[in-house]
């Protein structure tokens, strides 16, 4: 009778994730996938790549369009801190070149992607971010600007379409200068809160006037009150009809 081996080394199984963890693991993979091939990506595909199974996906996301927006969530902040964004106890500049040098650090070639397939995708994730940014950044903005132009609060006179177009100018530089770096693949200045200083100080120095201009003769097209932001939704909320991504 012939004697037996040592048993066989069996290959090591991939390590048990607690939920949470993996979790997060499938959102950060999903963020990489989806930033590459477009929401409308299967998650059967997705799951290969991920190297779990459809079913496991499903396990912790309701839908694909619930591991959508839980995805862009885990990217994008969510809507969990509901305060400014901006520091009202400091001057203006100090506070915008604070918040936009922790903002440009954040980019990266993921996050960009993400965005511009989201509208691209007919996705309603960058409206509502545009209703979030109105609300936290772009209001307190106005008001801080109005407070150093000597001009009406907001509670006396609601912010102006002009005002916001104002403010929205530094901030879509900012988002220029993601693009630049990692969708076009542009070469950069090495040290960009230099170049974060720069925007912020000129338009710091150009809002001021711009802004009594628009408070005394602005174009009426400009002087449309705006309405206050809307509640950010939850996504069970937002009609079917605004989801064009698969749900295959």
């Amino acid at each position: 009778m012939k004697k037996a081996g040592p048993p066989e080394a069996r290959p090591a199984g991939r390590r048990r994730l607690p939920e949470e963890e993996r979790r997060a693991e499938i959102l950060r993979q999903a963020a990489d996938y989806f930033a590459q091939h477009g929401f409308s990506a299967s998650t059967r595909n997705l799951a290969s790549s991920l190297g779990v199974t459809q079913a496991l996906l499903y396990k912790y996301f309701k839908s694909k369009n619930d591991l959508i927006e839980k995805t862009l969530e885990a990217a994008f902040g969510g809507s969990m801190d509901q305060s400014p964004w901006l520091d009202a106890g400091v001057p203006l500049e100090q506070s915008l070149h604070r918040f936009y040098k922790r903002f440009v650090a954040g980019s990266s070639e993921p996050r960009m992607r993400l965005f511009i397939r989201a509208g691209l995708d007919g996705h309603s994730w960058p409206t509502r971010r545009g209703n979030t940014l109105t609300g936290r950044l772009f209001l307190p903005a106005i008001a801080a600007l109005r407070k150093a132009a000597s001009l009406p609060g907001l509670e006396e006179q609601p912010a102006m379409r002009g005002e916001r177009e104002l403010v929205m100018m530094l901030h879509a530089s900012m988002v220029f200068l993601g693009i630049r770096r990692h969708i076009y693949g542009m070469p950069m200045p090495s040290n960009l809160d230099d170049v974060v200083s720069l925007y912020v100080r000129t338009f710091v120095e150009g809002a001021l006037p711009a802004i009594r201009r628009l408070h005394e003769a602005g174009e009426e097209s400009l002087k449309v009150t705006l309405l206050a932001p809307l509640p950010e939704e939850p996504a069970e909320a937002i009609s079917s009809d605004r989801r064009r991504t698969s749900n295959r």
